[in-house]
């Protein structure tokens, strides 16, 4: 692995003395929402786990080691990631979900992936590898230097290694579904905030009316407490564990029925993250609320003006999230990669990459 390090650093550093830029890529599989034109510094082959605690609740693994080999290794020791990130089909590396800082559906009750970030290993814009945090959460003043890596989308520099908090899995998951009102779902979610549920997840597929569905993770007794204490509030049902598995998967795979590409690349896929208690969005058309109403997918054709009224000015915003329109300013609110710029202090960018060599896109 050490040579694939020194060919990284030749790599970066020719780039820079040449004035070029670079690409980085794992997969490839998130590629669409921040695409570049320059040439690829791959990590599919840097692969495997560094170190591995599971009583420290630690896991040390290369960038490209592949997601679902990550997965399979905390799954042998009865751990996971908590965040349960989103990637787009069966593959994806570590890199790359670190770089993209997308969560899945448990985003909500678990935070998002830079909370678990708890060392990093990288090499910056002239090539110098760099090391920030440890194998432990800190609990002092200021700022943890690796989290930026967070949803940095290889701006900050190519990451090599990443430390992972882990934690033990759900003993007990259980997923409930009922009919119900969008209005009324989301007025139950400012309630349900209230609560000590475990509601690790929650999906309200429709418009003004549809499913939802509720997931409950914890140890037995929490979430047996939590189904009799919901069903005194919605009439629920269970849904089959086989089923309830299916489902949450196809949204953590990006892989659900209404978040597929559309194969003629005519109406965009839109991602609207709002805070939980925005009332029903004025649009028609089937949607997929996640995150107790914090996320919101539609597809359909409306100009920026429509969109901007729609997110009433609220933080996040409203992004394409397709393949085919990702990149293009249809929101009138800058493109995917102008939203990660604008995360990054400019400062912060001079120092780990003052050349802009990881520009590209």
């Amino acid at each position: 692995m050490d040579g694939l390090v020194r060919d990284f650093t030749d790599r970066i550093r020719e780039a820079e003395a040449g004035g070029g830029t670079l690409g980085i890529q794992g997969h490839g599989s998130r590629s669409f929402l921040c695409p570049s034109t320059a040439p690829i510094l791959s990590t599919r082959h840097y692969q495997g786990v560094v170190t591995y605690e599971p009583e420290e609740l630690f896991i040390t693994v290369r960038a490209g080691t592949p997601l679902p080999e990550l997965e399979d290794i905390l799954d042998s020791k009865g751990q996971y990631l908590a965040f349960e990130p989103l990637r787009f089909g069966a593959g994806g590396t570590v890199g790359g979900m670190v770089a993209a800082g997308l969560s899945g559906p448990r985003r909500m009750r678990s935070g998002p992936i830079r909370d678990y970030i708890l060392g990093i290993r990288i090499l910056d814009g002239l090539g110098r590898e760099l090391r920030f945090g440890g194998t432990v959460i800190k609990n002092v003043a200021g700022y943890d230097v690796s989290r930026l890596f967070g949803g940095s989308w290889g701006r900050l520099g190519l990451i090599l290694d990443v430390t992972l908090k882990v934690l033990p899995k759900p003993r007990s998951s259980l997923t409930l579904v009922v009919d119900i009102e969008q209005e009324k779902a989301l007025n139950w979610f400012k309630r349900a905030r209230s609560q000590p549920w475990p509601l690790g997840a929650s999906l309200f597929q429709g418009h003004t009316a549809g499913q939802l569905a509720l997931r409950l993770e914890a140890g037995p007794e929490a979430v047996k407490e939590a189904f009799l204490a919901i069903s005194k509030e919605l009439p629920v049902k269970m849904m089959a564990p086989e089923e309830a598995e299916g489902l949450w998967r196809s949204l953590s795979t990006h892989r659900h029925a209404a978040l597929k590409p559309d194969k003629e690349q005519a109406v965009p896929l839109w991602r609207f993250s709002l805070p939980p208690g925005v009332e029903p969005l004025a649009i028609n058309g089937e949607l997929l609320i996640e995150w107790h109403g914090g996320l919101r997918w539609w597809r359909g054709l409306l100009d920026p003006e429509a969109l901007e009224a729609l997110t009433h000015g609220h933080p996040g915003g409203v992004m394409p999230f397709d393949a085919h329109f990702a990149s293009r300013n249809l929101s009138g609110q800058g493109t995917h990669q102008d939203k990660v710029r604008g995360r990054l202090d400019d400062g912060v960018l001079k120092v780990f990459d003052p050349f802009a060599v990881f520009s590209s896109g």
